[in-house]
């Protein structure tokens, strides 16, 4: 058993140490983030049989729109709600602001944490203030590569092992073999798939790659995005075209930062003529274009930060 004990140690030391290596490529509150070029060993053009409860051996494959439409409907279960759990700005006491992102969905089959921050200390301190259980996740959904969403992972697993990990397939493969070793089931994301009924990762795409998460919720589709270096219009579309739908709200990372006033004001009337209704900016979104988007959506906006539940 003390054999045991200390072989998983050592296991999760090595996802610690990988994480830490993809945190210094990450990006920062200024400049753009160094993209990894590296792939998972075995990959091909196309993708393995998806199934809903992926094994540490399985993989997923693309779902046809038609497909979408029938595991997505807007009137399959009542109410989902995302709290922030890690963003550049708190509005809860007891909770602590740091660069990177998280955040969690419930309402569906499954507890949903999207992203994990970039350090995994401060996420857990601001799950307990929270009164969040790690232990009571079934699905991460990680954006893209960058340390500031990978980050808190190795801790995650450490409490919860018995978790399914959906990542872009173009992830590092030191990374995805060291999340394997701790536990985690694995589910590299070639196209759009869906981990349970109203919930639905988006085809990765841009540099570096990277998926949405769309909810389907009560009020309508809800598009969460890391840091959006697609574009966030750009995924919106993407999403749109997917289900056949308008997204009603988008909320997450925008990146936004090296954005001029007349850029935010052209994307924001671009949002709205998809159908956008209500908009949370976050992390790297920056706190002008946050202010501009404020401005824009008035009520419609949604204020974002560590303690931030939002119910649609």
């Amino acid at each position: 058993m003390q054999r045991w004990v200390a072989g998983r140690s050592i296991l999760l030391s090595l996802l610690v140490l990988v994480v830490c290596a993809m945190v210094a490529a990450a990006c920062g509150p200024v400049g753009s983030p160094s993209a990894s070029t590296a792939l998972m060993s075995g990959h091909t053009t196309s993708a393995p049989p998806f199934t809903t409860l992926p094994t540490p051996t399985t993989t997923t494959t693309s779902v046809t729109p038609t497909t979408v439409s029938t595991m997505v409907s807007p009137t399959s279960h009542g109410p989902v709600t995302i709290t922030v759990l890690y963003d550049n700005h708190a509005t809860c006491s007891g909770t602590e602001a740091d660069w990177g992102f998280s955040c969690l969905i419930e309402g569906l089959e499954k507890t949903v944490l999207f992203d994990t921050g970039k350090d995994g200390d401060i996420l857990l301190h601001n799950m307990q203030a929270l009164q969040i259980e790690p232990e009571d996740i079934d699905v991460v959904v990680l954006s893209h590569e960058h340390g500031d969403h990978t980050g808190g992972l190795a801790r995650v697993l450490a409490r919860n092992p018995d978790i399914a990990v959906y990542y872009p397939a173009s992830f590092p493969e030191g990374f995805v073999r060291a999340a394997q070793t701790a536990g985690a089931s694995l589910a590299p994301v070639y196209g759009p798939v869906a981990p349970c009924a109203g919930l639905l990762v988006t085809s990765p795409s841009g540099t570096p790659s990277e998926s949405g998460l769309l909810v389907d919720a009560a009020e309508g589709y809800v598009l969460v995005t890391g840091c959006a270096h697609p574009g966030i219009v750009e995924m919106v579309t993407a999403a749109v075209d997917l289900v056949g739908e308008p997204v009603f709200a988008v909320v997450g990372g925008f990146h936004l930062l090296s954005h001029s006033a007349g850029d935010v004001d052209r994307i924001v009337e671009q949002l709205r003529q998809l159908g956008v209704e209500r908009c949370g900016p976050a992390h790297c979104t920056g706190e002008a274009a946050t202010a501009r988007m404020r401005a824009a959506f008035a009520d419609g906006f949604i204020e974002m930060g560590v303690g931030s539940i939002i119910t649609f």
